[in-house]
């Protein structure tokens, strides 16, 4: 399926990154793996501390990201309904009227606080299972709309641990070993 036409005046910069990803620090593997899976299907995303060069005001960064960007991608945990940097992230995204995605990867998380506010009317991409990868095989896909973009088929990890070789799967649930 072909993305929508724009008219040459509606174009965005393509120097631009698609996505801002705005995450807790503690949530940056997940955030990481976000991005790769973005970055293979033709959306560029800005990552802090990825792209904030070396010597800049950190703050002042994030802002440009936030305001360069097309979209802003919320890495939701309960790490991050906790963190006052991702609220200020949302918040200034919002102000900048732009279009938010979350992305909720701890069953634990629930909206709370001033989060709730910005995200509660905006239904998430659920990827709470692990592995994470397979779950967000579908992100650039539900990203393309929203920016009117057509993106680039991500190879799909969807064989299964003996096709690829791997160890059997020990079916581990990562959110209860962490509540020790």
């Amino acid at each position: 399926m072909d993305a929508p036409r724009t008219r040459w005046w509606e174009r965005p910069d393509s120097s631009a990154p698609a996505a801002f990803i705005s995450h807790a620090s503690a949530d940056a593997s997940q955030a990481t793996e976000i991005v790769r899976v973005l970055e293979a299907a033709g959306l560029r995303c800005w990552i802090a501390p990825r792209d904030i060069p070396a010597g800049s005001p950190w703050a002042g960064s994030i802002v440009d990201g936030i305001r360069s960007s097309r979209l802003l991608v919320v890495v939701f945990s309960a790490r991050s309904c906790a963190s006052p940097e991702v609220y200020r992230e949302v918040e200034l995204a919002s102000r900048e009227r732009k279009p938010m995605l979350t992305v909720r990867i701890d069953r634990t998380a629930a909206l709370t606080g001033p989060l709730a506010f910005f995200l509660s009317s905006i239904q998430w991409v659920e990827a709470t299972a692990r592995p994470l990868r397979p779950q967000l095989e579908q992100l650039p896909s539900t990203i393309a709309p929203l920016l009117n973009v057509a993106v680039t088929p991500v190879a799909g990890t969807s064989a299964t641990r003996e096709e690829r070789g791997d160890e059997p799967d020990r079916d581990l649930d990562l959110d209860l070993l962490t509540k020790w």
